[in-house]
């Protein structure tokens, strides 16, 4: 069974303090008969000097028979002083008790007529002190007989007082010690508490941190070792706390590194495998009719004009896809800088929709612009140019067959500007929204060529923009898509 510190701490003072109490009483019990006896003896002994007093036939014995008087009834003893004068015992101090009890003692000592005694407590030329058992009185007796000079004295005093005071004693010592103990228990067991509750909580607290828990806090005040201990855990605790939180921040950091490097790595395979695919096909037909034309296969002029135009348009095509992977990689890479200058980005919507009307009026597109008649920003003209460019003419390819594109223009801020591109046609996937603006990636899966895009195009746009320090956006309406950006 496990017990507390508390319980355990209690139960060890306790059992001390009964053991110590146990052995109070037992040397109460078996040993104070023998230290009131041998205050007896040492008594008796003092009383022997004022007998002698009492005996000087050269001084007045009033006093010191007074202080034997006054000595015999504090000590309970029976003191008789006899005068010998030939055969003759003449009683000269008695104080009341039964001389008869010890007359035969008495008279063996002063005759010296076998006076033996066993038990002998002590023992002089002039007197012997002893213990001995009187019948006649049924009960145990200290005594003490001498002689001085011409007097002799005897001293006797009861033990049957001593033992019942012994008795009394015992029984209420015995009492206290089992109301004490119960005290002691009582008022132990809190004080205990008092010292260990703090020890308790440290112990908690140590059992949290082991489990990575910092919440709770050692609050004592106190100054002594367990303050001491309680204020290092709690600097422990905070210092583990910042470790694990370090290291945590730190593997977050490591995760997000290592799924960076892989989507990096994917990024660059995939782009590798989009290029590939963006250039087989014209290389495949720049190679197959140039060869055409080794071959002498187109032998007359029409023929030769067809195979030459279309080596010319793949090339230009291959050169569109480089140029812009090269201006991208540029713009990523901070090699290009936004040329911030005033202008009226209006002016420029307008450029743009009248050189790329051609494309509209292949599907019959009607366009149309929603904005002010002049509004004016900060920023690189030619890389605004290159956005509204982009975001037209991938307005123009996904435009239903006489559909409208319409660009709206206007205040974002002080200062800035906010243009949306919204054509009407077919939405995109939800699923591929948010990855319209990676490299080559296209929401038709197959690449096929039916207008020419690359893929290449969003992506441009997005980083001119992060460069302005602007935002893009593309969301799907009830009737088509709309792009947008912010500067």
């Amino acid at each position: 069974m496990k017990h507390s510190i508390r319980t355990r701490y209690t139960l060890i003072i306790v059992s001390i303090l009964i053991v110590v109490l146990a052995a109070v009483f037992f040397f109460v019990n078996f040993g104070l008969e023998s230290f009131i006896a041998m205050s007896k003896e040492s008594r008796i002994k003092s009383t022997i000097g004022k007998i002698e007093s009492a005996t000087d036939d050269d001084e007045d014995n009033s006093d010191a028979f007074d202080d034997l008087m006054r000595l015999a009834s504090q000590n309970n003893f029976g003191i008789g002083i006899y005068y010998k004068s030939g055969s003759i015992y003449k009683n000269v101090f008695s104080t009341n008790f039964n001389i008869e009890s010890v007359e035969l003692r008495f008279r063996k000592f002063i005759t010296d007529e076998g006076f033996e005694v066993n038990s002998i407590l002590e023992q002089d030329n002039d007197y012997v002190i002893y213990r001995i058992f009187d019948v006649r009185l049924n009960s145990e007796q200290i005594e003490c007989m001498g002689v001085m000079g011409d007097y002799y004295y005897v001293i006797t005093t009861s033990m049957a007082g001593i033992r019942d005071s012994v008795q009394v004693v015992s029984t209420f010592l015995l009492i206290a010690i089992i109301i004490g103990a119960i005290v002691a228990a009582i008022t132990i067991y809190f004080v205990c508490r008092s010292i260990t509750d703090p020890v308790r909580k440290l112990a908690r607290q140590s059992e949290k941190i082991s489990k990575l828990d910092f919440s709770d806090r050692y609050e004592g005040k106190s100054s002594d070792e367990i303050g001491v201990l309680g204020n290092n855990i709690n600097i422990m605790s905070d210092r583990l706390e910042a470790t694990i939180t370090e290291l945590k921040d730190a593997n977050t950091r490591l995760e997000a590194d290592i799924a960076e490097k892989e989507k990096i790595n994917r990024s660059q395979k995939e782009f590798l495998a989009n290029v590939s695919h963006e250039l087989k096909t014209p290389i495949a037909l720049i190679q197959g009719y140039a060869e055409g034309l080794h071959d002498g296969i187109a032998d007359d002029p029409e023929n030769s004009e067809f195979y030459t135009s279309v080596i010319v348009d793949e090339a230009n095509k291959m050169n569109t896809i480089v140029r812009r992977l090269l201006n991208l990689d540029e713009i990523e890479s901070g090699r290009i800088e936004a040329d911030m200058e005033d202008f009226d980005i209006v002016e420029v919507i307008k450029g743009v929709i009248s050189s790329a009307s051609y494309l509209s009026k292949e599907k019959n597109v009607h366009v149309k612009i929603i904005a002010p008649e002049h509004l004016i920003v900060n920023a690189d003209e030619f890389m605004i140019e290159q956005v509204l460019t982009n975001y037209l003419s991938n307005a123009s390819h996904h435009v239903s067959d006489g559909g409208t594109i319409t660009v709206t223009a206007g205040r974002n801020g002080e200062k800035g500007a906010e243009v949306f591109v919204h054509n009407t046609g077919n939405n995109i996937p939800e699923e591929d929204i948010d990855r319209l603006w990676e490299k080559f990636f296209k929401v038709d899966k197959a690449h096929t060529r039916s207008y020419g895009g690359s893929g290449i195009g969003l992506s441009i746009v997005k980083s001119i923009i992060d460069i302005h320090g602007g935002s893009v956006s593309v969301e799907n309406t009830e009737d088509g898509v709309r792009f947008g950006f912010k500067i």
